[in-house]
């Protein structure tokens, strides 16, 4: 009976991050703190919680604070599901009682004290993210490109299907997820770190379609704008990826949508005239009425 795969917890990601942020290696790490490579790779994946004196010791390792390991550590990180759209939006008692006490405080503080929390929160969402290191990005691509681009016999295959974290850039969390299946691979960032694709392209060519896209981020409740850039199989016929787009329900009209694939870009166009075509026919059909 085939386990179940590890789920990233928060204490393994702080892990992860604290290692990356510091550029040292997992085998180093567990040199420095007495444990075994694998039982560092359990903890940052997820498969092992580990002990309150294992946070104690990572944190003291890393120079940080005790008490935030080893509640990372008991933490649950189990996603509340968003609410509907139409359901009226009311504050819980906790954010009720926080917005009062920022009332009584002094405007400069507040602002100042809002400013650090925002710090703070932001922080403290990508904690529960996955880190991931450039160079692994890099490693899930390359997977995929001798998958792609078979040589001798190319027997290579994808055991992943998602991958959702974040990489740092300079001082910057860039949130990213990464999809793959039989038609296409998809890198999907937020709007506003468009700029940060250019280090995929560097591994791969350029991207065959580009589109704006809403998307729910993890713990976070209102929808986001995010970009979603698409690779497609060279497998794949032109026919085949209209489909493929159609059936992720991509707006084709939408003057945000980049299309640098020949093939692809005149099956587009010649779907979006076909549907204006329609809808005018419909729109006469109703004033006739």
């Amino acid at each position: 009976m085939t386990k179940p795969k590890a789920k990233p917890t928060a204490f393994g990601n702080q892990i992860k991050a604290l290692r990356l942020q510091r550029n040292i290696d997992p085998k180093d790490l567990a040199n420095q703190l007495g444990f075994t490579r694998q039982y560092i790779d359990y903890l940052e994946s997820g498969s092992r919680l580990g002990s309150v004196d294992t946070a104690r010791k990572i944190a003291k390792f890393f120079e940080v604070d005790e008490d935030e390991m080893i509640a990372l550590r008991n933490e649950k990180t189990e996603i509340a599901a968003p609410e509907h759209e139409n359901s009226t939006p009311t504050l819980p008692d906790h954010i009720d009682s926080f917005t009062k006490l920022l009332f009584t405080i002094e405007e400069e503080t507040c602002k100042k004290l809002l400013e650090q929390f925002k710090q703070d929160l932001h922080r403290r969402l990508y904690q529960l993210l996955t880190p991931f290191e450039l160079k692994e990005i890099k490693q899930l691509i390359m997977e995929i490109k001798r998958v792609w681009y078979p040589l001798e016999g190319g027997d290579d295959v994808i055991d992943w299907t998602e991958k959702q974290g974040y990489f740092r850039e300079g001082d910057k969390e860039i949130f990213l997820t990464l999809h793959y299946d039989r038609v296409s691979f998809t890198v999907t960032l937020l709007q506003s770190d468009r700029k940060q694709i250019r280090y995929l392209e560097n591994i791969l060519p350029d991207y065959d379609i580009c589109y704006v896209d809403d998307m729910t981020i993890p713990h976070l409740i209102q929808l986001q704008k995010v970009l979603r850039f698409l690779w497609f199989s060279p497998d794949t016929a032109a026919k085949d990826r209209l489909q493929y787009l159609q059936s992720k329900q991509v707006d084709f009209t939408s003057t945000t949508l980049e299309c640098t694939e020949k093939q692809l870009n005149v099956l587009i166009k010649q779907h979006s005239i076909k549907e204006t075509v329609v809808d005018s026919s419909e729109k006469r059909k109703e004033n006739d009425q």
